[in-house]
């Protein structure tokens, strides 16, 4: 059945996006590789995932009128600004002012997530053991597998903070030929957890 839209009137059969049609397809494909060497044990390994989200949401499918109070006014054709006409009086003459349907391709997205590893078990002593590693991971954004523009947040959070404070000046002496730069002090050390 068809959306209604009468102004001011509570809207008739609301169907915005009811009937959506899911089918997400996920491939992942990982490998890994342990090897005892003396008194180390190291592991190599990576992972990728492939995630395919594919929906049709078709939003006003079977149409919407828009019936509006303008229509009905006393001089409806002089006047389309006036506010004396009523909208439910439209809606029972059939004479709607704008109406639309949609016809939208289903949304096929991908996108890839990749990460590596490598990890190395130490046995130092018989009563020390020291894991050293690295992981690697990177999530490349949802794409449009047919380079159909479907929806787009550019305002949205994307999780990377950058600071663009701008550095502090540089310090002119009197002296033109003399130049100096704010000193930073930072501190490094080594750190060792203990349990």
């Amino acid at each position: 059945m068809t959306e209604i839209f009468p102004d001011n009137y509570a809207e008739l059969n609301p169907q915005c996006c009811i009937n959506t049609i899911n089918g997400h397809t996920q491939y992942v494909y990982s490998s890994s590789l342990n090897w005892v060497k003396g008194n180390h044990v190291l592991k190599f390994g990576g992972e990728q995932r492939l995630f395919f989200n594919n929906f049709f949401q078709p939003d006003d499918a079977t149409g919407l009128f828009h019936f509006a109070g303008n229509i009905t006014a006393q001089n409806a054709f002089f006047d389309p600004n006036t506010e004396d006409g009523d909208a439910m009086a439209a809606l029972e003459l059939g004479w709607p002012s704008d109406g639309h349907i949609n016809i939208k391709p289903a949304v096929l997205q991908k996108s890839k997530q990749t990460d590596f590893y490598a990890q190395d078990d130490w046995k130092a002593t018989s009563r020390l053991t020291l894991s050293l590693g690295l992981r690697y991971e990177w999530s490349v954004p949802y794409t449009e597998r047919y380079n159909r523009l479907q929806f787009s947040n550019f305002t949205g959070n994307s999780g990377i903070t950058v600071d663009l404070t701008p550095p502090p000046p540089s310090i002119h002496m009197a002296d033109p030929g003399l130049y100096s730069s704010p000193s930073q002090v930072s501190r490094a050390a080594a750190r060792i957890p203990l349990t």
